[in-house]
């Protein structure tokens, strides 16, 4: 079997169902996707399932599983919400606008903590509208549960997301 890789330029696809309707004037517009880092073992972008729905839910790094914990979908307002709800949103903590700041699901509200676009130059990357870090793999918990944080943007292996269509 093939596996298609994307890059993270943001292409119009057809919408995709999904199991919480997404708020009012958002759209899907691509996925869902698996998110693969680019550190080896090429960990996947996972959201804890029973925090899915919860304010500071979990996010972390772990083996590829083929589970609808592990599947993301893009939308037109540049938010990139969970196929298990996509009511709730990426989000970058606007407390800790600092390198190693937490990256969380948060319930979804049009702020710029949720919005993420590729960082200018830097192929792969995901970086957030407010604090201009990009999302990272903790390189130091390079594990199943690691951890997942903002960076100062540069582009290595633990910012470079590959979008893998599934």
């Amino acid at each position: 079997m093939m596996i298609a890789a994307a890059t993270l330029a943001m292409v119009a696809l057809p919408a995709v169902a999904s199991a919480a309707p997404a708020p009012v004037g958002a759209r899907a517009v691509a996925g869902p996707y698996v998110l693969q880092v680019g550190t080896p073992p090429g960990r996947v972008l996972e959201v804890l399932r029973s925090q899915v729905s919860t304010n500071g839910g979990l996010i972390r790094q772990y083996d590829r599983d083929g589970s609808d914990e592990q599947k993301w979908l893009f939308f037109d307002d540049r938010t990139i919400r969970p196929l298990l709800d996509t009511t709730m949103c990426l989000d970058a903590n606007p407390n800790e606008n600092w390198d190693g700041g937490k990256v969380w699901v948060w319930k979804c509200n049009g702020t710029a903590f949720q919005k993420w676009a590729q960082a200018p130059g830097l192929a792969n990357t995901l970086q957030n509208e407010h604090s201009l870090r990009c999302l990272d793999a903790n390189p130091n918990e390079n594990w199943n549960g690691g951890k997942i944080w903002q960076w100062r943007c540069w582009g290595g292996g633990p910012q470079s997301w590959t979008r893998i269509k599934v």
